[in-house]
Parts: C-alpha cells; structure tokens; sequence
C-alpha cells in the first residue's frame, strides 16, 4: 500500500499533463481556429496558459491517398531495344563491319539488312560472342535477319524499370516530407503508394 499511492499521484499527474498538451488540438477541430504561437491582449485568458502546437495529423487521419500506378512496359522496351541497336551499332563501326544496318521494328526488334553473306556472318559471330546472352536470333531471309531481347533480359528490364519508379517515387515523396509514406511493389507491374 505505501509503494501505490505515489503511483497513483503519478499516473494522474500524467494524465493531468497529457489532456494540458491536448487542450490546443481539441480547441483547433471544435473551433476550427489554431492557438496563435503569441497570445495578444484580445485573446481569451486561457490562450496565454496553454500551448500553442497542436498534434500533427498523418495522412491516414487526413483522408490519406492511395494510388495504384503501372509501368508502361511497350516504352520501356522500346527504348531497351533502341538503346541494343545503338550499342549493336557502334560494335559493328568499332569493328569496322561495313554493309550491315540495323533498324528497329514496330514489334520491337532488331531488323539487321545486309548486303552480302560474309558480312552478316562476320557481325553475326560478334553479336553472339558480345550479347548472346541479351539477343535472340529471331530468323533470317532474303538479306534480313530479325533479332530481339530475349526473355530473360527482358525480364530484367522490366524488373530494373519497376526499381527505377520505386527509387523515384520514394525519393520526390520525401521531398516533400510526408510522414509514413508506404510505397511498394504490387505484383510484377504495378506500383502502389
């Protein structure tokens, strides 16, 4: 019994204290107006006594917001494909490989014109020994041949992609200092803030 009686003056001294800290929160949403940070003369009594900070409301009390966001693969890939053709361009000038061009395709591919066999032999085996493991060889007929990303690249690239608008996403939400942001990944396609 002597050790409960200074525990019970303790506990209603923090409960004391705790409603005094919320005194301002519960001013500001019965009356809509915030406590001015300096009381003036005009203002009622109890405004001098009390604090003036009122408990910041998360976005979860606030209304909060929920997003669910994709990723437009086909422009990702357009430009994964586009950035292979360029780099597959500058290995054949590197290599001074002449008589093979190399265009992309409306469905994402590679089409590499030749002028002669031993040409496209020659760039053939050196796109195979330096990007066999991105480019399929899709096929080939009267001097064209068809290359893509293969599947497992291509996963990466989406993989990278979805990574890329993680980071982005985190780091312009920060900026702007919102409390407990969730971002995450939401199956393989979809971001979801």
């Amino acid at each position: 019994m002597k050790g409960l009686r200074p525990r019970i003056f303790l506990l209603f001294a923090t409960l004391l204290f705790s409603i005094y800290l919320l005194i301002p929160t519960w001013i500001r949403f019965s009356t809509g107006k915030p406590i001015p940070k300096i009381a003036r003369a005009e203002d009622p009594w109890y405004f001098h006594y009390i604090p003036s900070e009122t408990l910041k409301l998360g976005l979860d009390l606030k209304g909060g917001l929920h997003l669910v966001l994709g990723i437009d693969f086909e422009e990702v890939h357009r430009d994964s494909i586009n950035k292979l053709k360029n780099d597959l361009k500058n290995l054949l000038d590197s290599e001074k490989i002449d008589g093979v061009s190399l265009d992309t395709t409306a469905d994402n591919r590679i089409l590499a014109s030749f002028k002669s066999e031993d040409q496209w032999k020659k760039a053939d085996k050196l796109i195979g020994e330096r990007y066999g493991q991105v480019i399929d060889f899709e096929g080939q007929k009267n001097g064209e041949a068809k290359l893509k990303m293969n599947l497992a690249y291509e996963a990466e690239v989406n993989n990278r992609a979805i990574e890329q608008s993680l980071e982005t996403l985190r780091n312009r939400i920060d900026e702007f200092g919102i409390a407990e942001p969730i971002i995450t990944r939401q199956g393989d396609e979809k971001i979801m803030v």
